[in-house]
């Protein structure tokens, strides 16, 4: 085995082993990994050792970075409590019509005037900011603050977006809230150097002048880094289009700006070449290439694409600067290496994937075509941005779910609009800006926002939900192999590319079983202190509740139902029922509904939602062997009220589940008195979240459970479930599963019997609460 070659195996067995490292569900301390790590270094000297040597260090350095960061956690006892803190705004403040939030490096923190072992970063929220705290509140100033934290928690349920882990590949090691007090003192500035004040500045600049752009948000994202601006309808288009790429600041922004210093440095060069023979153009070049994308990178905010992409470009400068040629495989390889060594937790990014996979595309497809291209520039762009798109797929599909059908002709219009365009315009008006020259910036910026428009015009139009893009789900191992697949067959040049062709047989894997005839499943998501649960047969879908909708736009529906119904290959949903019609149960009603469609809607508050039936006592269908029976209310059209609550029993050949919404004591008492014996259930979603109002004796008694379950949020300011409720299951013996401890609870009605899982205890990772 040549030593390239060997290179190759040890670097890709490394990142194996980081990749892997995530799916551990417990860490091991920070010192025991360091000391298995020196104990296996010699191990790196025998040819034979060395690639395992390399996986298992992969693990080794993943868990011990793990261990130092998650070691440094708010105290439990002190969740929920207030506490004082001083620390440094860290990252430009994001501002809504209802809080700001930000991010602060704790330097003190004290609890009743006792210092409290903790410092780090944390993300809070200030709601209801006074005018003057807005104008106080900027990155790298420095604050004594009363808040109420809580350690890293996020919904957890299948196939939604894991928060957790994005706040730990982050840093933040907790979340929570200013409280109002007179302790809340802005100290001035933190004193020590940081480019996060030069940051405040140049972004309060650009919002003062563009205040009549018709995209500020874009504009200022990619001048520098702050996306918090940009609207959800635009986010959409650009999702829907596959182009959102190009609002992040990743590998082809910043490899732009080493661009465009490198061509600066090699003019720069070749005049001093002239006095100066020794100096080499080519050195000069590479050396301003890395100043310049480093600068970008900076102002832009740092933040972990942007230092993803800074590593990449200053591997293929620093072989520049050393005349070696990086732009090659080995080159990609030294790139992954220095940034999974930065940040291992990279690997949970989906950024991190898709531009390192970009990356060794291009490298594939240099490697077919040879040295000399055989046709146009411009043919020769529109290909590999076609092959980009298609060898892309695979990645996009594992990570969101579907493939942008549109996505070459949008990038070979929008790459570059917005590389040779757009960006340079922004480039140049921070330039101008941070030299204090504000008309001519406000000119140039002026002419970006105008060609910008022109091209969301161009990306609205292909963004027809029609069209724009289709369904498709794959599981991260199935897209690896089908990338491996595409690359073997662009970089092999003999008959055994064709192997590479085999890869596509994981398209051919079967999906996990789902319930046969007599047989369901029963989700109850977590969506925080609210209720949505999904209810599965062999052919058909019910969906209970739909979670909450909060000021300003957050539903539970669009952020945890949608996307788990679409992680189960949900075409239609055949029945949904919205209990009755307090927010936390209604909420996501219209976001449902956009997203699918329903072919039933059964409501006690029916005569509020559009093509809704009011359910009664009495209506009964049947499913694939699966009997659902409406047992509350009694009447149509009851007083809108928890206790009008639809109370819903499925029952299948091997077991029973009572779906109760937020009926209280007197619909309990209703229910016991009409129901008769058929009231005995399996599986009990407990009645209002654990309240102290539900759940009476004789209830509990009459179904007579098995497992109970509770839809409650962590910490919810209600107290649900309340203890006394709590002791009430535990004293018949039966086990109180809750979402805001087991994130989803999944329950499999089967042949074999009946197993309730928490999705924590399902999907355990090291990084969870």
């Amino acid at each position: 085995m040549t030593r390239t070659r060997a290179f190759y195996i040890s670097v890709t067995l490394f990142a194996l082993g980081t990749a892997g490292a995530q799916l551990t569900p417990v860490l091991i301390p920070a010192w025991l990994s360091a000391l298995a790590g020196i104990a296996l270094a010699p191990c790196l000297l025998s040819s034979v050792l060395r690639p395992w040597s390399c996986l298992a260090l992969g693990v080794l350095w993943t868990l011990f970075r793990a261990d130092l960061l998650l070691s440094n956690e708010w105290p439990a006892r002190l969740e929920g409590r207030d506490a004082l803190i001083v620390g440094t705004v860290s990252g430009l403040p994001e501002r809504s019509e209802r809080y700001l939030k930000f991010d602060l490096i704790v330097e003190q923190a004290r609890f009743r005037g006792e210092r409290v072992d903790f410092s780090g970063r944390i993300r809070i929220r200030w709601y209801n900011a006074t005018p003057e705290v807005s104008k106080r509140l900027k990155a790298g100033s420095l604050w004594r603050l009363q808040v109420r934290l809580k350690q890293p928690h996020g919904y957890y349920n299948p196939g939604t977006f894991d928060y957790e882990a994005h706040l730990y590949r982050e840093g933040v090691r907790a979340t929570g809230y200013v409280r109002r007090s007179g302790h809340n003192t802005h100290l001035g500035s933190s004193g020590r150097w940081s480019i996060q004040p030069v940051r405040q500045h140049l972004r309060d600049r650009l919002e003062a002048i563009l205040a009549g752009a018709r995209h500020p948000g874009m504009l200022k994202a990619l001048a520098m880094g702050d996306r918090s601006a940009i609207p959800d309808a635009r986010w959409e288009s650009l999702r829907r289009t596959g182009t959102s790429h190009l609002i992040a600041i990743s590998g082809l922004h910043v490899g732009f700006a080493a661009g465009i210093g490198a061509l600066i440095g090699l003019g720069a060069g070749r005049i001093m070449t002239s006095f100066n023979p020794a100096v080499a153009a080519p050195r000069v070049a590479a050396l301003s290439g890395l100043v310049l994308a480093l600068l970008y990178a900076v102002v832009s905010g740092f933040d972990v694409p942007a230092q993803r992409a800074f590593v990449m470009a200053a591997v293929f400068l620093l072989g520049m600067f050393w005349r070696r040629h990086a732009w090659n495989v080995r080159g990609l390889c030294l790139a992954l290496m220095a940034v999974l060594v930065m940040n291992p937790a990279s690997v949970h990014d989906p950024g991190f994937w898709l531009s390192f996979s970009a990356v060794a595309l291009i490298l594939a497809w240099l490697s077919a075509r040879g040295p000399a291209p055989r046709r146009g520039k411009v043919v020769e762009a529109a290909t590999l941005q076609c092959l980009l798109s298609l060898g892309l797929v695979p990645v996009v599909a594992a990570f969101f779910g579907e493939a942008p059908v549109v996505s070459a002709p949008a990038n070979l219009v929008a790459v570059p609009v917005v590389m040779f365009g757009i960006v340079p315009l922004c480039l140049t008006g921070i330039v101008l800006l941070g030299a204090g020259f504000t008309e001519p910036a406000s000119l140039v910026l002026t002419l970006a926002d105008g060609i910008l428009s022109i091209l969301c015009a161009f990306l609205d139009r292909l963004a027809d939900p029609r069209y724009a893009s289709v369904e498709f789900r794959l599981e991260v191992w199935q897209a690896l192999a089908l990338l491996a697949g595409i690359l073997w067959v662009l970089a092999v040049r003999t008959r055994s590319r064709l192997w590479g062709l085999a890869c596509g047989l994981v398209l051919l894997a079967p999906a996990p079983p789902g319930p046969t005839g007599g047989e369901f499943r029963l989700t109850v998501l977590d969506v925080g202190q609210g209720l949505s649960a999904v209810v599965e047969t062999e052919r058909h879908t019910l969906v209970y509740d739909t979670g909450p909708r909060y000021p300003g736009g957050f539903s539970l529906a669009d952020h945890v139902l949608v996307p788990y119904l679409k992680w189960r290959r949900t075409e239609i949903v055949d029945a949904l029922v919205v209990s009755h019609g307090d927010n936390d149960h209604r909420g996501g009603y219209e976001d449902l509904r956009s997203a699918f469609p329903v072919a039933r809607v059964l409501s006690s508050v029916a005569g509020d939602l559009v093509d809704a039936e009011y359910c009664r006592r009495g209506q009964r269908w049947s499913w694939d062997g699966v009997s659902f029976d409406i047992l509350h209310p009694e009447t149509e059209r009851p007083p809108p009220h928890n206790n009008a609550s639809c109370v819903l029993r499925v029952t299948g050949r091997y077991g029973s589940a009572l779906l109760t919404g937020d009926i209280e004591a007197e619909a309990e008492t209703a229910v016991l008195r009409t129901s008769g014996i058929v009231l005995d259930s399996d599986v009990l979603l407990v009645p209002h979240q654990g309240s102290r109002t539900s759940s009476t004796r004789p209830f509990i008694d009459r179904v007579d459970p098995r497992w109970a379950i509770v839809a409650a949020g962590y910490r919810n300011r209600y107290g649900h479930p309340h203890p006394e409720i709590v002791e009430r299951y535990a004293a018949r013996e039966v086990p109180l599963f809750s979402t805001a401890s087991s994130g989803a609870v999944v329950v499999r009605v089967f042949r074999n019997g009946i197993r309730v899982r928490g999705w924590r205890e399902l999907r355990p990772r090291y990084w969870l609460d």
